[in-house]
C-alpha cells in the first residue's frame, strides 16, 4: 500500500473541499479600534494568532498584504497593529465602526504544511507489519470482568501488528480494551504513544486511561507525558504531566491574562465613573423635544445669566478691593488707637506727677496745658473708635453682601447648562 500517495491525495481533496465551500476561515471579532495617524490598533474579542496568515475584512470587504499590513501584536492586550497600505484602505479602516471589521485567519495553511511533510516524508509511513513482543499478562480479576468482545479486542491488539476495533459509544474501547493493552505494554516496560484527531478526543481518552489505572491501583502520573498544548480544563486537572514548556508557556499566557483583565478592570472602572454623566445624557436626549421648544427661552435666560455673572464677578472684585483698603484702614487706625494709648499713657502720668509734687500751684499753667492734651487724646481716642466701628459696620455690610453674590452666583450657575 503506497501510504505517501493515499496521504497526498487525501490533502488534496481536503483543501479542495474547503476552497469549495468557504470553509478554513476563523474570523476575530474586533471590540475597539484606537487611530494613531495611517496606523491603527485592532483590539480583538478573541486571542491573537497566525495573523501571518491573516487579513481584514471590512463590511465583506476583503484586504490583503498589498493594502493593509500588520505590525506589532500584544497577546496580553489582544491587540494588533495594522497599517493602511492604500487610501481606498486608510478611507474604509477610518470609517469603520468596531463591529465592521473582522480579522480573518485563513488555517488552510495547515492542511499545506501536512501535504508539504508527506511530500517530503512520506516514504517513511507504513503500515505496520510486525508485532511488538510482550510477554505481561492480564490481571486475572480484571479480565474475568470482560466481555468475550472485549477480550478478543486486547488479544488482537497484542498479536497483530495493525489493529482496527470498533464498537458503539460505552462499550468500553477506551476504559478497558485501550487501558489493558496500555497497561499490558507498561508492565513490560514498553513505550506507547496514543494519539488522537483532536485535543479534545486525546484528552478524553487519556482520562478513560488514567481513570482504569487507578481503579486497578497503577501508577501512571510519573509515566505519561502529556505532549503538545493542553486545553485550560485538562491542564488543571493533570498540569504534573504536561510538558514544561507548555506549563512555561501557560503561565506567561496567564500572567499577560492577568495584565490584560486588569487593563479590562481599570477600562469598565473608567465606564462606571462615567456612567452617571451618560445616564444624564440619556436623559437629556429624551427631553431634546422639549428642549427644541424652549431653547430659545432658555438662551435669552441665560444670556441673561451670564450678564448678571458678570456684574457680581465686577461686583465682587470691588467689594474684595474695598475690602482690602478698609484692612489696609483699619490697621492703621490700631497702630494710631496704640500711638494715642501711649502718648495718653504718658500725659497721665505727667500729670500725676506735676500734681503731687511741692509747689504744684507754682505748675498750675503746666498741669492745665497736661489736662488739654489728656483731654485731646481722650478726643482721638473716641474719634478712632468711631472709625473703627464704622470700618467694622461696613466690613460686615460686605461680607453680607458677598455671601448674597456668592449665593446669587451658586444659584445661577446651577441652573444654567455645564
Amino acid at each position: 500500500m503506497d501510504c505517501q500517495r493515499y496521504a497526498i491525495d487525501s490533502v488534496e481533496r481536503y483543501l479542495e473541499f474547503l476552497r469549495k465551500n468557504n470553509k478554513g476561515l476563523v474570523e476575530n471579532t474586533i471590540r475597539r479600534i484606537e487611530k494613531d495617524g495611517k496606523v491603527f490598533l485592532l483590539y480583538l474579542e478573541g486571542r491573537v494568532s497566525h495573523f501571518d496568515y491573516s487579513f481584514v475584512r471590512i463590511n465583506d470587504l476583503d484586504y490583503y498584504e498589498e493594502d493593509i499590513c500588520f505590525g506589532e501584536v500584544d497577546e496580553g492586550l489582544r491587540c494588533i497593529e495594522v497599517r493602511a497600505l492604500t487610501d481606498e484602505a486608510y478611507a474604509r479602516l477610518n470609517q469603520a465602526r468596531p463591529h465592521d471589521v473582522k480579522l480573518v485567519s485563513d488555517l488552510k495553511f495547515l492542511v499545506r504544511r501536512v501535504g508539504e511533510w508527506y511530500k517530503q516524508y512520506g516514504e517513511l509511513v507504513k503500515i505496520p507489519d510486525y508485532v511488538i513482543p510482550n510477554s505481561s499478562k492480564i490481571d486475572e480479576e480484571v479480565y474475568d470482568l470482560l466481555s468475550v468482545d472485549q477480550k478478543d479486542a486486547i488479544e488482537a491488539i497484542g498479536e497483530e501488528p495493525f489493529t482496527y476495533i470498533w464498537g458503539a459509544p460505552g462499550t468500553g474501547k477506551t476504559s478497558y480494551v485501550l487501558a489493558q493493552s496500555v497497561l499490558r505494554y507498561v508492565k513490560a516496560k514498553k513505550k506507547v504513544l496514543i494519539t488522537a484527531p483532536t485535543n479534545n478526543a486525546l484528552e478524553q481518552t487519556l482520562r478513560g486511561i488514567f481513570g482504569f489505572f487507578e481503579a486497578t491501583g497503577e501508577e501512571w502520573k510519573k509515566i505519561a507525558l502529556r505532549m503538545g498544548i493542553p486545553t485550560k480544563q485538562f491542564f488543571e486537572e493533570y498540569g504534573e504531566i504536561c510538558e514544561d514548556s507548555q506549563r512555561e508557556k501557560r503561565i506567561v499566557a496567564l500572567l499577560k491574562e492577568i495584565e490584560r483583565v486588569k487593563l479590562d478592570i481599570e477600562q469598565i472602572d473608567c465606564q462606571i465613573d462615567r456612567l452617571p454623566r451618560y445616564v444624564a445624557y440619556l436623559r437629556f436626549c429624551e427631553k431634546l423635544a422639549e428642549c427644541k421648544v424652549v431653547y430659545p427661552i432658555a438662551i435669552t435666560q441665560m444670556e441673561k445669566n451670564e450678564k448678571h455673572l458678570e456684574e457680581i464677578d465686577n461686583e465682587i472684585a470691588v467689594n474684595k478691593g474695598r475690602m482690602w483698603v478698609q484692612e489696609r484702614e483699619y490697621k492703621v487706625l490700631e497702630e494710631e488707637e496704640r500711638k494715642n494709648k501711649d502718648k495718653l499713657s504718658v500725659a497721665v502720668r505727667k500729670k500725676e506727677k506735676e500734681e503731687t509734687g511741692l509747689f504744684r500751684w507754682a505748675r498750675k499753667r503746666k498741669i492745665q496745658e497736661l489736662y488739654e492734651v489728656i483731654e485731646a487724646h481722650v478726643k482721638n481716642e473716641r474719634r478712632i473708635q468711631m472709625k473703627k466701628t464704622r470700618l467694622e459696620e461696613q466690613k460686615s455690610n460686605l461680607n453680607k453682601r458677598m455671601r448674597e453674590l456668592q449665593e446669587s452666583e451658586a444659584r445661577i450657575k446651577k441652573g444654567m447648562p455645564r
